[in-house]
């Protein structure tokens, strides 16, 4: 190998790995993003409700998204090995440059920029939140930042993943071009295949895994320079000798096993998970009493719809620790005797583990005629209830707290909060689309009509909306 060769010009350097790359990449999302061609691109892997993505959800897809990141971390764990045994062997200490080199394009790329920066302010939902394609959230366009909002889309942290290999094509171009070549092919084939995955899921836009390669390419480029890998990638024999020691510092080991962890650490928090929720009743009573309902939800978009049977179906999905989930709790009773029977049923999600993400698509079936009471706690994230015909008064309470919630109220049936205009225990902002569905303090509505006597208590960041059902 040519241990070192003369820069290329500033000027030079700066067209080739710079202005040209980001701009040809720059104008392929903008293309992507004109005239709502992704969102079009993604409805055409949206399938139906309950099970949208089904291109996602095939085995190739399944373990492309579970296992396509390891090869990089492989490489930063290879890389950690390579600095320790630098120590003891001459050889390997010719390689340390190259090590720190993978280790910060890891860190800084996919770590420092596209999650702890971009994710988690940018704000930009993902194809399955967005209204269009069975979520609750308008559609933002590339380069529209929304701070406000919880989305994770933008960019595509799996297909980073992919793109880190385009690294190993800075560091041979000047002395193996058909092996910069082929890191090159590998890094945007790898990256972008990846990506495709994710946009088949659900979990990303197109010029969510653009911003992706572009954000790597740039990491990449700059680190190269600011290392001084353009004058030498390699240390040259006679360093290595010098530097290799007989045995490791134990500063050396304490900081090399630390590292090791966060790596371990990095990839445990990035498993993947999703879990499909099913529930359908034990007791035969439950299709024929009177009804009492108790639910609490966590983080997630959750739909109650009319129907005529209590039912729970839908999927959980996310990264976090193994064996992390959203766990559920299913307590069914008959209580009361003869004539004063009911059908009690409390329905429990919790978390389970350290999820760093979480989300869900659940909806519930409820038999609003046969309704007593209902009670709901909900959590961050959506909630959409759509009221059926109710045969009288239901008693509800529902707690909210920094989630959207959506009431739908037909016709011949109203919602009445029991208290004084300035008494309202509704902290948040309360939206009345048409007032003749909603009624906020005054006397009780006429018997003999349904209505759902509603105790709201809501948090801060909480909006609730009451509006007719079309």
């Amino acid at each position: 190998m040519v241990w070192s060769r003369v820069p290329v010009t500033s000027i030079r350097a700066l067209w080739i790995d710079w202005i040209l790359p980001l701009t040809l990449l720059g104008a392929l999302a903008a293309w992507m993003a004109a005239g709502d061609r992704e969102l079009t691109w993604e409805k055409t892997f949206y399938g139906a409700e309950l099970a949208p993505w089904p291109e996602g959800e095939t085995a190739l897809a399944r373990w492309i998204y579970r296992f396509g990141p390891l090869p990089a971390l492989l490489s930063g764990v290879v890389a950690v090995l390579v600095l320790i045994a630098g120590y003891r062997w001459p050889r390997c200490a010719a390689w340390r440059r190259v090590s720190w080199f993978v280790l910060a394009l890891l860190a800084v790329g996919p770590g420092l920029v596209t999650n702890a920066i971009l994710k988690d302010h940018y704000g930009r939902p993902r194809p399955r939140e967005v209204d269009v394609l069975g979520g609750v959230e308008p559609y933002e366009r590339f380069l529209q930042p929304d701070p406000v909002s919880d989305g994770k889309s933008f960019p595509c942290g799996h297909a980073t993943m992919g793109f880190v290999f385009v690294g190993g094509y800075f560091l041979a171009r000047r002395s193996r071009r058909k092996l910069a070549l082929a890191f090159l092919v590998l890094g945007l084939g790898y990256g972008g295949l990846i990506g495709y995955v994710r946009m088949v899921q659900g979990g990303h836009f197109a010029t969510d895994v653009v911003a992706a390669a572009m954000v790597v390419w740039a990491t990449a480029a700059g680190l190269y320079y600011m290392m001084g890998l353009h004058r030498r990638v390699l240390l040259p024999p006679e360093s290595g000798h010098r530097a290799a020691l007989s045995r490791i510092p134990w500063r050396v080991r304490i900081v090399g096993g630390l590292t090791l962890f966060l790596l371990l650490t990095a990839v445990l928090l990035a498993t993947p998970y999703q879990k499909e929720h099913r529930f359908a009743p034990r007791l035969p009573e439950a299709g024929t009493l009177p009804v009492k309902l108790s639910l609490t939800t966590v983080r997630g978009d959750v739909f109650f719809r009319p129907g005529p049977l209590l039912g729970i179906q839908g999927r959980s999905f996310g990264h976090g620790a193994p064996g992390s989930k959203l766990g559920e709790r299913h307590t069914e009773a008959v209580e009361g005797e003869g004539d004063r029977r009911v059908y009690r049923l409390r329905s429990t999600q919790y978390e389970s583990g350290w999820l760093t993400e979480l989300g869900q698509h659940t909806e519930i079936t409820v038999p609003w005629e046969r309704i007593q009471s209902f009670k709901l706690e909900c959590g961050r994230g959506s909630t959409d209830i759509v009221l059926g015909p109710l045969s009288g008064p239901v008693k509800g309470l529902i707690e909210a707290e920094g989630s959207r919630l959506t009431i739908h109220v037909p016709v011949g049936t109203w919602v009445w909060l029991p208290v004084g205009e300035g008494e309202s225990s509704v902290r948040g902002a309360l939206e009345l689309a048409d007032p003749s569905v909603c009624r906020i303090g005054g006397p009780r509505p006429k018997p003999g009509t349904g209505w759902l006597s509603l105790d709201l208590q809501s948090g801060p960041g909480t909006h609730v909306r009451i509006v007719p059902l079309p």
